[in-house]
């Protein structure tokens, strides 16, 4: 039992909230600490909030940093009060001591049997309704449909995806102390066959199971100064930030840019690229009546370089004509992110905010809608934009997008230059003025999705490469 102190009980807290009630039996939570004095003498979910100046007198083994934005003004703080460095933690420090070995199964039976198929494990960061984990998904369902035994993996699921993921009938097991692999995880392991590794923070899994596995190791990383993925896993894995490792491993990216990324920081491991695929929901229920208004949406979280800035101010250059046949859906930014985007609207009359929607609420809602913008300042793929033409929609993307290398502008959707909102503007006046021409392109828009990311394309490409990855493995270990 790790006894521990929580630093912050904001959203990082509430989205492990079920993580810490569901490992009673490991950790302990003695108190929190919040500099907020509205928390201060109060409780939280029935355990004291302190100021961080009363730590002195509390009992604990470490004090867990939950915060994204000021985990150095933290530690700062803690280190200031007198509390020793190597008991200020971070998740993944609670994870390394507190649970190897433990692993819960959802799905499925719990061990693996003698069977004549493939046995293929996936492995990715903690799994929400994002598309880098997404794809981890799909490539479970396309692979299961090709005859394997599969089996996903994260350190946690969100509850609402979860969900989802059993009642499709794939096994996933919750296994805490990832991206660390230790010895008591080695058997479990060898009972797989192939190991694909998902997204780049998981470059430990991709070391360490190379050595007694086949591995495919997936990249959905860019390298935009405004997230830092790549900067951050190389700062905790330092002693394996080398190239010379991965020969032993498959690296593929999911599109040009996510290898070009790659290669960036380790030249010319990334040869390959391997697209993913999605399911196909399409319907002759899904086609819009031609008498409503255009409603146009993007989804995604709000941040800077998803765009939605630039969507706003290209909206802002519409005629009040244009503004008056349409509407603008924003699906994903919730609360302050909410607010800050609705703050640079002048005109919200056509403007809805939908909030966060689980996948499957996402999917329920694109058949509404006519137009998916995909703003994007830069994004190796775009799950949102392969969505819209699953749904022979009209798809407008940006030129920094990997989604942009199948789109012929004007014949099967549109792309535009990053950043530009003149541009934009231009393209979303022309759809809007231009309803009868339509259908030409939403078809060309649904051929694309058929020829390169139906399940069963996708499927396809997974059983070669996994196929090449595991002759490289056996073939040099044969040479050794």
């Amino acid at each position: 039992m790790v006894n521990i102190i929580i630093f912050g009980i904001g959203k990082m807290y509430e989205v492990r909230k079920s993580f810490f009630e569901e490992n009673r039996d490991r950790i302990n939570i003695v108190a929190f600490l919040d500099n907020n004095p509205e928390f201060q003498g109060k409780q939280k979910d029935g355990v004291a909030v302190y100021a961080p100046e009363k730590i002195e007198g509390l009992n604990y083994d470490c004090v867990l940093l939950l915060s994204k934005q000021y985990m150095k003004e933290m530690k700062d703080q803690l280190l200031s009060l007198g509390v020793s460095c190597e008991l200020i933690w971070e998740l993944n420090t609670l994870k390394l001591m507190a649970f190897k070995g433990k692993r819960t199964l959802y799905g499925g039976k719990t061990e693996n049997v003698l069977t004549k198929k493939e046995k293929i494990l996936i492995i990715s960061t903690e799994m929400g309704f994002n598309g880098g984990t997404m794809v981890a998904v799909y490539a479970a369902m396309a692979l299961r449909d090709k005859g394997y035994e599969v089996m996903l993996s994260a350190p946690c699921v969100d509850e609402r995806l979860l969900e989802e993921v059993v009642q499709e009938g794939l096994q996933i097991t919750v296994w805490d102390c990832l991206p660390y692999v230790f010895e008591e995880d080695r058997d479990w392991i060898c009972g797989f066959d192939i190991v694909i590794v998902n997204v780049f923070q998981m470059m430990n899994c991709a070391y360490e199971i190379s050595k007694i596995r086949p591995v495919l190791w997936w990249i959905h990383e860019d390298r935009s100064i405004w997230k830092s993925f790549y900067q951050d896993t190389q700062r905790e894995f330092r002693a394996i930030d080398y190239s010379d490792w991965m020969s032993r491993v498959d690296v593929m990216g999911v599109s040009s840019i996510a290898k070009e990324a790659f290669n960036h920081f380790y030249p010319s491991v990334v040869s390959r690229s391997l697209p993913f695929g999605i399911p196909d929901r399409f319907t002759d229920e899904c086609r819009r009546s031609e008498e409503s208004k255009i409603v146009f949406a993007v989804t995604a979280g709000f941040s800077v370089y998803k765009g939605q800035r630039i969507l706003v101010n290209a909206l802002k250059k519409l005629t009040q004509d244009e503004k008056t046949g349409m509407e603008i859906w924003f699906i994903g930014p919730e609360g302050k992110n909410q607010e800050e985007l609705a703050g640079i609207c002048d005109e919200r009359e056509n403007m809805k905010f939908l909030g966060l929607l689980s996948h499957e609420e996402v999917i329920e809602i694109l058949p509404q809608i006519d137009v998916l913008v995909c703003p994007s300042l830069i994004e190796t793929m775009s799950m949102s934009t392969i969505e819209g033409m699953m749904f022979g929609k009209i798809c407008i993307t940006t030129d920094m997008t990997g989604i942009s290398e199948y789109i012929e502008d004007t014949r099967n959707g549109f792309v535009v230059k990053a950043g530009d909102s003149d541009q934009l503007a231009e393209r979303i006046s022309w759809v809007i003025n231009n309803r009868d021409k339509w259908d030409v392109i939403q078809r060309a828009a649904r051929e694309t999705y058929e020829t390169e990311f139906c399940m069963e394309k996708f499927g396809g490409r997974l059983e070669t490469e996994l196929k090449a990855c595991a002759e490289k493995y056996y073939k040099k270990k044969e040479s050794v």
